[in-house]
């Protein structure tokens, strides 16, 4: 991988990995960390990431090993794990239009005043009926629907598998909604026109405890890129 054989990273940052300053690299290599990023993310992510400023490589790259790539910039960043084929992404921060998430505003419209009262303290996700929750999954789908297909639905599969241990917090007016469960700890805030989206897999990421939802007392193939 020209990125690797001609550059040298900043073996600085807080995951031990090489941290390469976009700007800073010679044109052939800044051809090089976007190949990576298409690679990794479909066409409107890539576009998202566009203005990404740096690319972090954790581990050494390989078909079959488990290694990772993190890249941003001020406002956006994402880290991907390869690991024997599969891949997974966590953590992601990033900003959308509000009119990309829908979902939001025709979820709070079926929730009941009950419901709505709840969510300061914690609705637990098993007490939505089957719609409610799809709807759910679906804003989650569609915040974090980075790469291809397999790989959102893999992790909205795990999402789905834990529901029951999964629970919803908000703010009436609609502006705020978070999830906080097993495999996902999730949050959309609107800020004016725009939203901001925090995703997080605490199965495998290492946000700490103190970072999470507190729920307690709440009722009850990677791509060929080297």
């Amino acid at each position: 991988m020209t990125l690797l054989a001609n550059s040298s990273g900043d073996p600085g940052s807080d995951s031990g990995g090489a941290r390469y300053s976009l700007n800073s690299l010679k044109v052939s290599e800044q051809a090089a960390a976007n190949a990576v990023l298409k690679a990794v993310l479909n066409d409107a992510s890539y576009q998202e990431f566009a203005d990404s400023s740096y690319l972090e490589i954790t581990g050494t790259p390989s078909a079959d090993g488990t290694w990772g790539i993190s890249f941003g910039g001020p406002s956006e960043s994402a880290s991907v794990e390869f690991s024997d084929g599969s891949v997974s992404f966590s953590p992601v921060d990033m900003t959308a239009p509000a009119t990309r998430l829908p979902q939001m505003g025709a979820f709070y419209e079926t929730l009941t005043e009950e419901q709505l009262g709840m969510l300061e303290t914690g609705l637990a996700v098993s007490t939505l009926d089957s719609s409610q929750q799809e709807m759910l999954l679906d804003l989650v789908s569609n915040s974090i629907s980075l790469a291809d297909t397999e790989t959102t639905a893999t992790a909205i599969s795990e999402i789905r598998a834990t529901l029951s241990e999964t629970y919803l917090f908000g703010t009436p007016d609609g502006l705020t909604l978070a999830l906080s469960g097993p495999h996902v700890d999730f949050e959309v805030s609107h800020q004016g026109s725009t939203a901001k989206i925090t995703y997080r897999d605490p199965s495998t990421d290492s946000l700490t405890a103190e970072d999470r939802v507190d729920t307690a007392g709440v009722a009850a193939a990677p791509p060929e890129i080297v």
